[in-house]
């Protein structure tokens, strides 16, 4: 990982599109796994200022010409137990063939499994 690059490239993208929060996400989580707390606090006081709001995690999947949208903790789907049941099954195989999940990638406040649980996403 280099810090400077992906520093340098976060900017340039607030530089191209400053109003998407993701870029200004993307920087304050380089700054945090980097230990510069300060940094994180500027350019989260900078969304603040602007109104940006960080945006809830999704995946998008198409099967058979039919897009499918799914956010972190979504259950509005009629079969969601069947998903969810189906997701353990396939990230606990996952972790038996070596998946390790980076979880210092969340930045939130939260415990181990729920980071891991986040990154699914």
């Amino acid at each position: 990982r280099s810090y400077d690059l992906g520093v340098d490239i976060a900017k340039r993208l607030i530089d191209l599109e400053p109003e998407n929060p993701g870029h200004h996400v993307m920087l304050s989580n380089i700054y945090a796994l980097s230990g510069k707390t300060d940094e994180v606090s500027h350019v989260r006081d900078g969304m603040m200022k602007r109104n940006l709001r960080k945006q809830v995690g999704y995946s998008v999947i198409e099967v058979e010409n039919k897009t499918y949208l799914f956010s972190m903790g979504d259950e509005s789907h009629h079969e969601t137990g069947e998903i969810y049941q189906y997701l353990e099954a396939l990230m606990s195989r996952c972790k038996e063939i070596g998946y390790a999940p980076v979880s210092e990638a969340v930045m939130h406040q939260v415990e181990e499994e729920e980071k891991e649980y986040a990154l699914r996403y």
